[in-house]
């Protein structure tokens, strides 16, 4: 039986640029994301807001990604800090 991944990319978000995602066989979504480490407000704005649509508009998804946010303590996924792009991050994606 012959078994065929088919394959293709697929536009999420439109302000934060720094990503690519694909879909897998129409039911499995794979993105890979970059965020630098000296990204404003308005960018991290724009990523939580990306996750957020992510998470809306399909069921089945994998991110990852160097969101370089070196206050989140990923194991535990809190942040250091109680206000600010990190913590705003970590809640959209619990």
């Amino acid at each position: 039986m012959d078994k065929c991944l088919e394959c293709n990319e697929i536009n999420i978000g439109k302000k934060f640029k720094e990503n690519i995602f694909i879909r897998l066989n129409s039911d499995l979504v794979i993105g890979n994301i970059y965020r630098s480490p000296n990204s404003n407000v308005e960018n991290n704005n724009e990523l939580c807001s990306l996750i957020q649509e992510l998470s809306e508009k399909f069921s089945n998804f994998i991110v990852v990604g160097d969101f370089n946010f070196g206050d989140i303590n990923w194991k535990s996924w809190c942040s250091t800090h109680n206000s600010g792009s990190s913590y705003k991050f970590v809640n959209v994606l619990r």
